[in-house]
């Protein structure tokens, strides 16, 4: 249940990045397709930050291997997924919710280096900083409240084709 918590966490961490990003930067970005306050990319990204830590933690090489390791695996993981959540957006719902064109490195629409970097930053920020203490606190919450809050998600998604 743990990885589901991560979900739902990153999943609403994102929504909140998002809408702070809007007030404050960019008015005109849509803070997605759900209606309730969580961004489902984010929380794929979040378990996949934490699942490749654990994996990549298990190799016997010096810290500072394992973090080059993770910056590079997760920067272009967390860019593939972009990619993909963007294309699939774009063909199932006939929306764009970002464009990286304008960015000198960008790699299509959906992609840039620049942006690859951040989440590369990001994530090791994630692993080292944010996620020791998330552990305790993800693992105390009752299955039911997270199965609940999955639910509701599911609702919401079942929602965009209705």
């Amino acid at each position: 249940m743990y990885y589901a918590n991560l979900y739902i966490f990153g999943s609403m961490l994102g929504y909140i990045h998002e809408t702070i990003l809007k007030l404050l930067f960019f008015p005109s970005i849509n803070n997605g397709l759900l209606y309730g306050p969580w961004i489902p990319i984010y929380g794929i990204g979040f378990v996949l930050i934490v699942y490749c830590s654990r994996k990549i933690g298990l190799l016997k090489k010096s810290k500072l291997i394992k973090t080059i390791i993770l910056f590079f695996l997760l920067a272009f993981s967390l860019m593939f997924l972009e990619e993909v959540g963007g294309v699939l957006i774009e063909f199932l719902f006939h929306r764009i919710f970002w464009n990286y064109s304008k960015l000198p490195f960008h790699i299509g629409p959906y992609i840039s280096l620049e942006i690859c970097f951040i989440w590369g930053v990001l994530s090791l920020m994630i692993i080292f900083y944010l996620e020791p203490f998330l552990e305790l606190f993800l693992k105390k919450i009752p299955i039911m409240i997270s199965i609940g809050i999955l639910f509701l998600q599911l609702i919401d998604f079942l929602l965009l084709f209705f």
